[in-house]
């Protein structure tokens, strides 16, 4: 599934768009950039088993542990994100599926 940062608000997500206007705090498409690769993380990482905490706080203890170059696919420029902004984009995706405990 392709999954690319097309601009600071917008992530194409397979043939849909991920519409992040919501998330005010996003400054930088580098910011976007690491979104993006950590959706496809999710992807990856997502198979019914855990809560968005216990997802949250395994992707944001491998940024801090491993740095954000971690979490990509490709290079690029990355900028932080707060867990906020990868919870608000979360649960903008219909594909991802998670529970809560």
């Amino acid at each position: 599934m392709a999954i690319d940062a097309r601009d600071l608000r917008h992530i194409q997500f397979g043939k849909g768009e991920l519409d992040l206007t919501a998330c005010e705090q996003l400054a930088e498409i580098s910011q976007t950039n690491t979104l993006a690769d950590i959706l496809a993380e999710c992807m990856e990482l997502m198979d019914g088993t855990r809560s968005m905490k216990e997802l949250l706080k395994e992707l944001s203890a491998k940024m801090s542990g491993d740095g954000l170059d971690s979490i990509g696919r490709f290079g690029g420029s990355r900028g932080a994100v707060r867990p906020q902004e990868v919870a608000a984009a979360i649960n903008r995706l219909r594909e991802l599926r998670s529970f809560q405990r």
